[in-house]
This record gives structure tokens, C-alpha cells and sequence, in this order.
């Protein structure tokens, strides 16, 4: 019934932020989601399946070191992405397209937890780099080449990976 619902909820809102009602202090979100999950769930149940990969990895990361599997500061993070990005220059140097996507798939991963672990969220971050949606930065300040003749000594992704799927319409303002 209406009634019942209201007071399933009301009780929900008053366990979940006792700091707002006066019931105690502010408790860590994902530590309160571990408690409310059934026994035996996996700390990844009732993720939700359609998230956008950036805020996917972030959640996911922010579950799992809400049970305490975490690096300790940032500078952790920081050695994993420099140890992806080494993976992935060598898996560009070996032409090896299955490799790539994999590699390219973990320095993303780790670089949002090193984000994560440096108080910046990646969604918010990745969106400062377009101008079109108020970014700071230049899409060739941030893509400038590694060399001064302007070519890399790997080869091309694309040579690697073949031609690039076709692009998602883009969004014109960052969910919230």
C-alpha cells in the first residue's frame, strides 16, 4: 500500500544518512552498501549494467576499497598507470591488435583510479578537455605529438587495430 511504501523508504533515507536526521555521524557510502547487501553477494552486485565505462570503472573501484582493496595514496595508482602504459608500447611495437585492446583497456582502467585516489573524478575531468562543452584545454595542447619531427617510432593504432569504429553521438552536457 501507499502507506507502507512511505514508510519503507522514510526508514530506508534515516539508516542510509543518520547525519541528517540526527541519528549519528555521516557513515562511508560503500561500507553502508556492503552492510545492506545479502550475505554471500559479491561487493559487485546491483551495479548498474549501463554506465558509462569511465563511471563503471570509477564505481567499481570505489566498491572495492570500500572493503579494503586499495592503494594507499596516489602514488600507487600512479606506478600502475606508468606500468600499463609501458604494456601498451609494447604491445603497439609487437602489432599485436588483441594485446593492444587489452593493455589499452587497463591503463584506462588504472588511470581512473589513480584519478579516483587524486580526488578528481574522470567523467568531470575528460569533459575539461573539449571546448565545445566549456573545457580549459585545446584537443592539440593535449594531443601535442611525443616528437619534434611530430611521428611516433610505433606504428599507428589504426594500422594495428584497423579503421575505428563508427563514434557515438556525442553528449552535449556530463550526466550528473
Amino acid at each position: 500500500t501507499g502507506p507502507s511504501v512511505v514508510r519503507r523508504l522514510e526508514r530506508k533515507m534515516i539508516r542510509r544518512h543518520p547525519h541528517l536526521f540526527g541519528g549519528g555521524e555521516r557513515q562511508d557510502w560503500e561500507a553502508l552498501k556492503a552492510r545492506e547487501r545479502p550475505e554471500g553477494a559479491s561487493v559487485l552486485s546491483g551495479l548498474a549494467s549501463g554506465l558509462d565505462p569511465l563511471l563503471k570503472a570509477y564505481r567499481i573501484q570505489d566498491r572495492v576499497a570500500g572493503v579494503g582493496f586499495d592503494w594507499p595514496d596516489a602514488s600507487g595508482a600512479l606506478a600502475k598507470v606508468r606500468e600499463e602504459l609501458d604494456e601498451v608500447g609494447e604491445a603497439l611495437d609487437a602489432g599485436d591488435a588483441d594485446a593492444l585492446l587489452e593493455e589499452i583497456g587497463d591503463l584506462l582502467f588504472s588511470a581512473v583510479n589513480l584519478a579516483r585516489l587524486a580526488g578528481v573524478h574522470p567523467d568531470a575531468a575528460s569533459w575539461r578537455v573539449w571546448p565545445e562543452t566549456g573545457g580549459s584545454r585545446s584537443p592539440e595542447r593535449t594531443w601535442r605529438p611525443s616528437t619534434p619531427s611530430g611521428r611516433s617510432s610505433r606504428p599507428r593504432a589504426s594500422r594495428v587495430l584497423g579503421p575505428a569504429p563508427p563514434r557515438a553521438p556525442r553528449r552535449t552536457a556530463p550526466v550528473r
